[in-house]
C-alpha cells in the first residue's frame, strides 16, 4: 500500500491507495492538532523556533502515527505493508513534519532551497509503518492540489519525463524528472474558473452528435443539465468549435438546447491557455530540458469519464509539439470512503 498525507493548515487528510491495483481505499481527515498549540502557521513558526522539545514537530508526528493506525485497524491493514508515504504541504507545513528547521527568510515562500523536497526512510522519521518505507517531501503546493493527484505521480509512479495534466475543479500539473517532483495548480496561480461544477448530478459532462448532426448534452446520471465540470466544458467548446460554431474571439454567451454557457465563464475558461504553457515553460526552464524531451503528456480528472483528446487539441489547450505525444492517464481511481472526523 502507498499513502498520500496532505497537511493542510488546520486539517490533516491521509489517503490510503492499493499500489498495484491503482485503488484509492480510504480518506480519513481530522483537525491539525497543531492549530492548539499555536492557532495560525506564523504564530507556529514564531513557537516553534523558541520550543526547545519540537513540540509542533512531536504533535505532527504523534498525529500522524494514530490516524495511520485507525485507517489499519478500520481496515485490517497491516501498517508493515504501507511501503510509501508521501507528505504534501506548503513549506512551513512540511519542514514542521520533517522536523528541518526554516529559515527567518523563508516565511512560508517557495524557497530554492526546498523546491525538490528531501527522502527519508520511515524508521528514521518515528512514522510507524514499514521501516523501509520511502517517504517523500512534496513542497510547494497548496491543499489544493489533493492526494488523488499526488497519487498519480508517487505510488504509482509515473514515467519519468512525463507531464500528467489533471482537469478536475481546476487544472494541476505535475511533472517528474530525475526523481523530482514539479507541481502546480491553477488555483494557486489565481486562474479563475467560474462556471464550472464538480462530478455531481446534472453536471455537463460532454456532448454527443446525433446521425442528423445535431449536437446534445451529455450530463452525469442523465438527468436535466444543471451546471457543467471541467472536462465537460472542454467537450463542449471543442466539439463547437470542430463544427465552426465558436470562436476564442466570440463574445457571447453558447446556448445548446435549454443550457446556457455564459460568455464570462467562456473568457476564464479560455485564459487556461496561457497558465498550461507558462506552466510548461516553467517546468523546461528549472529542468533545462527542451519540449522534445517530455516523453508523454497523461490527461486526467478526478469523475469516471475520459477527457476528448480531439477537443484538447481543437482548443489548442496543448502544445502542438506536445499533441503527437498525448494520452488519457490510467483508468481513474476508484471512489473510496472518505471519513471525517
Amino acid at each position: 500500500f502507498g499513502a498520500v498525507a496532505e497537511l493542510g493548515d488546520f486539517e490533516i487528510t491521509i489517503t490510503f491507495y492499493n499500489i498495484t491495483k491503482k485503488e484509492a481505499i480510504i480518506s480519513y481527515s481530522e483537525k491539525n492538532r497543531q492549530s492548539d498549540i499555536a492557532y495560525s502557521v506564523k504564530d507556529r513558526l514564531v513557537f516553534n523556533k523558541n520550543d526547545s522539545e519540537k513540540q509542533i514537530h512531536t504533535t505532527l508526528v504523534n498525529q500522524i502515527n494514530v490516524m495511520i493506525e485507525n485507517i489499519c485497524s478500520e481496515y485490517l491493514i497491516e501498517p508493515e505493508s504501507i511501503i510509501q508515504l508521501v507528505f504534501a504541504g506548503s513549506t512551513p507545513m512540511l519542514h514542521f513534519i520533517s522536523g528541518m528547521e526554516m529559515t527567518e527568510n523563508q516565511n512560508g515562500d517557495f524557497e530554492e532551497q526546498s523546491l525538490f523536497g528531501i527522502k527519508e526512510i520511515a524508521k528514521m522519521t518515528g512514522i510507524k509503518i514499514n521501516k523501509n518505507a520511502v517517504i517523500s517531501y512534496v513542497p510547494c503546493i497548496s491543499s489544493s492540489v489533493g492526494g488523488n493527484f499526488l497519487f498519480k505521480i508517487c505510488p504509482c509512479k509515473t514515467m519519468d519525463k512525463e507531464l500528467i495534466i489533471d482537469f478536475s475543479s481546476f487544472v494541476t500539473i505535475g511533472f517528474l524528472c530525475d526523481d523530482k517532483i514539479y507541481v502546480s495548480s491553477s488555483a494557486d496561480e489565481n486562474y479563475e474558473i467560474t462556471g464550472v461544477s464538480g462530478h455531481i448530478t446534472g453536471s455537463v459532462s460532454g456532448t454527443t452528435i446525433s446521425q442528423n448532426d445535431n449536437i446534445h448534452l451529455k450530463t452525469i446520471d442523465d438527468t436535466t443539465p444543471e451546471g457543467i465540470t471541467l472536462s465537460g466544458m472542454i467537450d463542449v467548446l471543442g466539439t463547437l468549435k470542430s463544427k465552426g460554431l465558436f470562436s476564442e474571439t466570440d463574445k457571447q454567451d453558447i446556448e445548446i438546447g435549454s443550457y446556457k454557457i455564459f460568455y464570462r465563464d467562456i473568457s476564464n475558461f479560455i485564459l487556461l491557455k496561457e497558465y498550461i504553457k507558462n506552466t510548461i515553460n516553467a517546468i523546461l526552464k528549472n529542468t533545462k530540458l527542451d519540449i522534445s524531451d517530455i516523453v508523454r503528456v497523461s490527461v486526467s480528472n478526478n469523475c469516471d469519464e475520459k477527457i476528448s483528446l480531439s477537443a484538447l487539441t481543437e482548443l489548442n489547450l496543448i502544445p502542438d509539439e506536445l499533441v503527437p505525444k498525448l494520452k488519457n492517464h490510467f483508468e481513474d481511481i476508484i471512489c473510496y470512503d472518505r471519513l471525517r472526523l
